[in-house]
């Protein structure tokens, strides 16, 4: 949360001046990261560009994205458009297909577009927490802008419990 947030929110996070003066500095280090060329690349699938406009449109909410995101949400967009492409391509087919060696004997193998699948499921699911977009992802990012509590504080919270 940005320390404006914080503040309208009522500091409930109980900031000293000092902490807020520190978060103001460095989201204004932030702010000097442009963010007026985020557009996909003109090379993208049109199933691709679509996925990275709504990615930059649900992630603008939270002014997160800079210039410099725009590699890293173009490799999440086209693996996604391609991860659907395999999906789409495995209705129908077997996951295991006959193959056959050099020597002629058939084996059955697993269908190759299966492991291209699994490779960009798992470049999906690492851009995706790079960009917050899923569950454990936000929270560690609201995690990570949350003050720490120091064990006093804790065990005060322990013996009054909502009170």
């Amino acid at each position: 949360m940005s320390i404006e947030s914080i503040i309208a929110a009522g500091n409930k996070a109980h900031l000293t001046k000092a902490e807020i003066k520190n978060r103001k500095k460095q989201e204004e280090e932030l702010n000097k990261l442009k963010s007026d060329k985020i557009k996909a690349p003109s090379w993208l699938g049109k199933d691709a560009k679509n996925i990275f406009k709504k990615i930059v449109k649900e992630l603008d909410v939270i002014g997160l994205l800079c210039n410099v995101d725009v590699h890293g949400l173009t490799v999440l967009s086209d693996s996604i458009e391609k991860f659907k492409f395999c999906t789409i391509a495995l209705h129908g087919e077997d996951l295991s297909i006959e193959y056959t060696n050099k020597a002629g004997f058939a084996n059955m193998i697993e269908n190759p577009m299966v492991k291209t699948q699994l490779k960009y499921a798992e470049m999906i699911k690492k851009y995706s927490a790079d960009f917050g977009l899923s569950p454990v992802a936000r929270l560690k990012i609201v995690q990570q802008s949350m003050p720490d509590i120091d064990d006093d504080e804790l065990e005060f919270e322990g013996m009054f419990n909502n009170v």
